[in-house]
């Protein structure tokens, strides 16, 4: 996908109740402290888009298991 990016990511999902039926759910994702400065950097540069991506996904499961 993209010609500099780090190898490894560390990816922390956090599960909390807030109330009777209803769970958040927390995603972090960076990348690992072995990661070149320029992956970082790679990594830094379209975390926005990533996290657009994330919410549209976790949107669709949300309608999906109001359905259910």
């Amino acid at each position: 996908m993209a010609p500099v990016w780090p190898e490894t990511m560390l990816t922390v999902v956090k599960f909390e109740a807030e109330s009777p039926g209803r769970t958040r759910v927390t995603v972090t994702w960076e990348p690992s402290v072995i990661a070149a400065p320029e992956e970082v950097q790679a990594f830094i540069k379209i975390r926005a888009s990533m996290t657009q991506g994330w919410r549209g996904s976790f949107d669709k499961l949300e309608d999906l298991l109001a359905g259910a």
